[in-house]
């Protein structure tokens, strides 16, 4: 059981730098608490680690195996990592990106969406990374109005009629109007 999550947008260069490097290997103790994985025995806990991140990834020599393990979609181009992909349970990928947001440039983001049609965003400001979810917002109503392709002939293109079906003019005199039949034919 999980909760499955998809990438759908990234504009997130790593740099691929042994300072962020460290940063990132540093969270495997710095932030040990916050780990989801493990193994449990008798006296509970016996061995803990970020989720999907059993193994030694601190010995990584990259910053791109590392999101490469995390199940991360990775290319490296001109000394950055570009995280373009992710298609899989969540684990706790979105720490990773918290570690490494302090050397990302403000507005980088990484857009998702969930099993569930859920959409949001991990974005970088002043260095921290910040979460969003979009706002929907409802313009003001317009009057309905029915799109019709009526067929005239198999060699004629169809040509789409928009029409008001609560007007006092006849559909069939609308649909004439446009497409130029005679009323007989639209019947």
């Amino acid at each position: 059981m999980g909760y499955y999550v998809t990438l759908i947008e990234s504009d997130w260069r790593i740099p691929e730098t042994q300072e962020v490097l460290d940063a990132v290997r540093r969270i495997d103790t710095d932030w040990h608490e916050l780990k989801r994985g493990g193994s449990y025995g008798a006296n509970g806990v016996e061995e803990s680690w970020f989720s999907w991140m059993n193994g030694d990834w601190t010995e990584v020599e990259t910053v791109a195996e590392i999101f490469q393990m995390l199940g991360f979609e990775t290319h490296t181009q001109d000394g950055a990592v570009n995280v373009y992909g992710y298609d899989n349970k969540t684990g706790q990928e979105d720490l990773f990106l918290a570690a490494v947001a302090p050397f990302m440039p403000d507005g980088s983001y990484t857009e998702w969406r969930g099993e569930d049609g859920g959409v949001w965003r991990y974005v970088v400001r002043d260095g921290k990374l910040m979460y969003q979810e979009p706002t929907i917002v409802w313009p003001e109503a317009k009057p309905y109005r029915y799109v019709h392709y009526p067929v005239r002939s198999i060699s004629e293109p169809l040509v789409p009629v928009s029409v008001d079906v609560y007007s006092p003019v006849s559909v069939a005199l609308q649909v004439a109007a446009v497409v130029g039949i005679p009323i007989k034919e639209t019947v």
